[in-house]
């Protein structure tokens, strides 16, 4: 990681900044920064509120806890960026490339990641309630303990993904891809699962109660429903045609 002097020099290139490095927080909120290279810079804190960051790269920087609320981060690349804590509420993310970034316990409400790229992307314990991210790619991405009520979900490949106790109530996962993903203790009360693909998904112990448009023939490609809260005629049906999906795997 580029020292604070180092990036801001690279700030300085960009002639949208002058003078000496400030001492306290660096408040770039509104400014024009699009296309800039942030690689590998020191960007903790710093407040980008509103920025145009459109194409900017972040690559491997470090804005933990920085401010993007409401900046407009389309087709950003934010590889392998550590944004622990950091605030992307109503943020223009889509089609951003969020690959293997770390955005635990990030704030993303209302954050549009639509066909944004967040393959193996850390978002544990992160809130994306209200997110768009239709189209958008998180396959093996890790969402335990996130917040998505009420996030759309639509046409993602989720497949391989961690949303092990996550609250997914009313979101919308219409022809989502959820093969391999683990949906252990989830809450997915209300969510509308027409035509998502569960092929050897887990659900142990997930809330399923209240869906819309979710199937006998969808559940049965499941690996597991252990303990899964269902509606009752999807409960009695399963049990009767696929008990095995009811048994404990580990035995």
């Amino acid at each position: 990681m580029l020292s604070k002097e180092k990036t801001w020099e690279k700030l300085l290139a960009t002639g949208k900044v002058r003078g000496e490095m400030p001492s306290g927080v660096w408040d770039l909120g509104g400014l024009d920064l699009s296309g800039a290279d942030f690689t590998d810079t020191d960007l903790r804190g710093v407040i980008f509120r509103g920025a145009n960051l459109t194409g900017t790269s972040f690559v491997k920087a470090y804005p933990i806890g920085a401010d993007f609320r409401k900046a407009t981060l389309r087709n950003a690349i934010l590889t392998e960026a550590k944004c622990m804590a950091a605030l992307f509420d109503e943020a223009d993310l889509s089609e951003a490339v969020v690959s293997s970034a770390e955005l635990s316990a990030a704030s993303l409400t209302g954050a549009d990641l639509s066909k944004a790229n967040l393959q193996s992307t850390f978002l544990t314990s992160s809130i994306l309630e209200g997110a768009n991210l239709k189209g958008a790619n998180l396959v093996k991405a890790q969402l335990s303990a996130a917040d998505l009520r009420g996030a759309d979900m639509s046409e993602a490949d989720l497949s391989g993904a961690d949303f092990n106790g996550a609250k997914l109530t009313g979101t919308r996962l219409k022809g989502a891809n959820l093969a391999e993903a683990d949906f252990n203790y989830a809450d997915l009360t209300g969510a509308d699962l027409n035509g998502a693909n569960f092929k050897g998904s887990k659900l142990v112990n997930a809330k399923l109660e209240g869906t819309q448009n979710l199937t006998v023939q969808q559940l049965s490609q499941t690996a597991t429903l252990l303990d899964a809260q269902l509606d009752p005629v999807l409960r009695e049906r399963l049990q009767a045609e696929y008990p095995d999906l009811f048994v404990n795997p580990e035995g």
